[in-house]
C-alpha cells in the first residue's frame, strides 16, 4: 500500500517537473526569439537612418555645388557687364576727345584773320601819321572789316563782327603787344560758340562775382558739363559697391562705409575736388593729380586730394578708389549709368528753389 502510494507520488512529481523544464525551455525560446527579432529591428532601423544621413548630405553637397556655380555665372556676367561699360565709356572719351580737337582747330582758323586786320592797321598807322584821328578811324575800321570779310568767309556772322570792332588807331597799336591775350579771349568766345550748338544746355555765362552762398548742388549746376560728368563718374563707382552709402550736405557730399569715411567731395573755389581716406605718405603722387594734404584743417581723416580738372585726374581717383576698396570686404554690382548733366540755372532761380541764399552784408555782418 505504502509502495503505491510512493509510486503515485513519484509520478505526480515527475510530471511536474518534466512540465516545468519543458515551460522553462520555451519561455527560453521565446526571450531568445524576441531578442533576435528584436536585434534585427535595430539593426535594420541604423541602417536606414545611415542611408538618410548620406543622402541628405548628397543633397546638401549638390545644392552648395548648384549654387557655387550660379555665383560664378553671375560674378562672370557682371564682369562682362562692367568690361562693357568701360568700353562705351572709353568710346565715348574718344568722340569727345575728336569733337574737341575739331573746335580747336575751327579756332585755330578763325584765331589767323584778327591777327591780320591788326597788322593791315598797324601798317597804315605808320605810313599816314598826319591824317587826322577820324579818318585814321574810319580808314582802319573799313580795313579791318574788309579783311575779316575775306579771312572769315563762310564763319559765324557774330564772331566776325566782334573780331572786326576796333576803337581807335592807338588803341590797336597798343593791342598788337598783347596778341597772345586777345587770340585766348576769340579762341574762348569762339568755343562758347561751338558748344551753344552741340550742347542741349546753352553756354555757361561768364564768371561774375555773386552776391550769393551756393550749395555743393548749386555750384554743381552752374559748374558745365565737364564737371557734372566727372561727378557723375566718381558717384558711379561708389555706387556699384553695395555697403556704401552717401550724405550730402550744404557744401559736401560724403561716401561711408558703416562708420568710416571713404571720400569726401567738395569745391576749393570753382574747382571740383575729392579727398579720399588713403595715407599719402611715402607715394609718389608725381602725374597722378593729387597733393598730400596730411595736417591740413579739415583733412585728417581724408588727406589725399585731387582736383578733378582733367580726365587724368578722373582716372587717377578712379583708380585710388578702387585701391581704397579693395581693402573693404564689399561686393561689387553691375549698376546701370545715369545721366548726371544738369542744366544752367542763375542764382535767383536756385534761390527760389532752396539751393543757394544770400550773403549778409557789411552791415549785418557788423
Amino acid at each position: 500500500m505504502y509502495a503505491s502510494v510512493l509510486m503515485a507520488v513519484t509520478d505526480k512529481f515527475v510530471v511536474a517537473l518534466v512540465l516545468s523544464i519543458v515551460t522553462t525551455l520555451l519561455l527560453i525560446a521565446l526571450v531568445v526569439f524576441a531578442f533576435l527579432a528584436a536585434k534585427s529591428a535595430m539593426k535594420q532601423n541604423k541602417a536606414d537612418k545611415l542611408a538618410e544621413g548620406e543622402k541628405a548630405e548628397k543633397a546638401r553637397e549638390d545644392f552648395e555645388r548648384q549654387r557655387q556655380a550660379e555665383k560664378a555665372a553671375d560674378e562672370k556676367a557682371s564682369a562682362e557687364q562692367l568690361a562693357a561699360l568701360e568700353k562705351a565709356r572709353e568710346i565715348s572719351r574718344k568722340i569727345d576727345e575728336a569733337k574737341e580737337n575739331l573746335s580747336h582747330g575751327i579756332i585755330e582758323e578763325s584765331e589767323s584773320a584778327p591777327e591780320t586786320a591788326r597788322d593791315e592797321l598797324l601798317d597804315e598807322t605808320v605810313d599816314e601819321p598826319d591824317a587826322p584821328a577820324e579818318e585814321e578811324l574810319s580808314s582802319a575800321e573799313e580795313t579791318s572789316a574788309e579783311e575779316l570779310d575775306e579771312a572769315e568767309e563762310g564763319q559765324d556772322e557774330e564772331a566776325a563782327d566782334e573780331s572786326g570792332s576796333l576803337e581807335t588807331a592807338a588803341t590797336v597799336a597798343a593791342q598788337a603787344t598783347e596778341t597772345n591775350e586777345e587770340t585766348e579771349l576769340v579762341g574762348r568766345e569762339e568755343k562758347q560758340a561751338i558748344a551753344a550748338v552741340s550742347s542741349p544746355f546753352g553756354v555757361r555765362p561768364e564768371r561774375k562775382v555773386s552776391p550769393y552762398s551756393l550749395s555743393f548742388k548749386a555750384k554743381l549746376i552752374q559748374g558745365g558739363e565737364e564737371t557734372q560728368t566727372f561727378f557723375g563718374e566718381i558717384e558711379d563707382v561708389f555706387a556699384s559697391f553695395v555697403d556704401v552709402r552717401k550724405t550730402e550736405t550744404w557744401s559736401k557730399v560724403r561716401f561711408k562705409i558703416k562708420r568710416d569715411t571713404l571720400a569726401v567731395m567738395s569745391y576749393r573755389g570753382s574747382t571740383l575736388c575729392i579727398a579720399l581716406a588713403i595715407d599719402p605718405s611715402g607715394r609718389n603722387l608725381r602725374g597722378k593729380c593729387a597733393k598730400n594734404m596730411t595736417g591740413r584743417r579739415g583733412f585728417a581723416a581724408t588727406p589725399l586730394l585731387i582736383k578733378l580738372k582733367s580726365e587724368r585726374a578722373l582716372i587717377a581717383a578712379r583708380d585710388f578708389i578702387y585701391e581704397l576698396m579693395a581693402s573693404y570686404d564689399s561686393e561689387r554690382v553691375y549698376i546701370d549709368v545715369r545721366d548726371y548733366r544738369l542744366p544752367y540755372e542763375d542764382s535767383e532761380s536756385l534761390v527760389g528753389r532752396g539751393l543757394a541764399r544770400s550773403k549778409p552784408s557789411a552791415e549785418e555782418r557788423a
